[in-house]
């Protein structure tokens, strides 16, 4: 397997490609808020990571590098925290003054499972997806896929299976050697 440039995902049930999410706000069908908007839950959250942080609840990316908090149609002012060689951090505030943006202010990403989207390699992968998860698999000649977070085989249709990719699982493609994007 090989998650590339996942960059979150969602709560479960199914999607494909032909999902329309135009105009749609909040985290979708599958949570797929990122960093800094408020959460309810860790199903509101594409890393399924709702914290306490400056007096509200807001989802917090996983993160490796400062990076991974950053990038175009993200909130600013986001840094990575706690990340060290054996773990990954979380995408924090980098002032103490910063709360939650509502999670109405989200547009979410109109392009469903198995969906062609770009490797950003930053923050920002994902963001053009239902499931706020953008990833390519095994060979890095393989094209990056939309796709979200699951909790068993029957959120993920077609040809996709549900696999862990750390703190949470996402659909993933059958034959992570030989698929195509639409």
């Amino acid at each position: 397997m090989g998650a590339g440039d996942s960059g979150g995902g969602g709560g479960g049930g199914a999607g494909d490609a032909s999902n329309d999410a135009s105009g749609m706000t909040g985290p979708g069908p599958f949570g797929a808020l990122p960093s800094g908007y408020c959460c309810t839950s860790k199903n509101d959250c594409r890393t399924r990571n709702c914290v306490s942080a400056n007096g509200s609840m807001m989802c917090a990316d996983d993160c490796a590098v400062d990076t991974d908090c950053t990038g175009t149609g993200l909130l600013p002012g986001f840094q990575c925290v706690g990340a060290n060689s054996s773990m990954n951090g979380a995408c924090l505030p980098s002032s103490t003054a910063a709360t939650c943006t509502p999670a109405s202010q989200f547009k979410l990403g109109t392009k469903g499972l198995g969906a062609c989207c770009l490797a950003t390699h930053n923050g920002a992968a994902g963001l053009e997806c239902i499931g706020g998860h953008c990833s390519g698999w095994n060979s890095t000649s393989n094209p990056y896929e939309c796709t979200n977070v699951c909790t068993n085989d029957v959120d993920c249709p077609g040809p996709y299976y549900c696999i862990n990719v750390g703190t949470y699982s996402v659909c993933a493609p059958q034959s992570p050697d030989m698929y195509t994007c639409n």
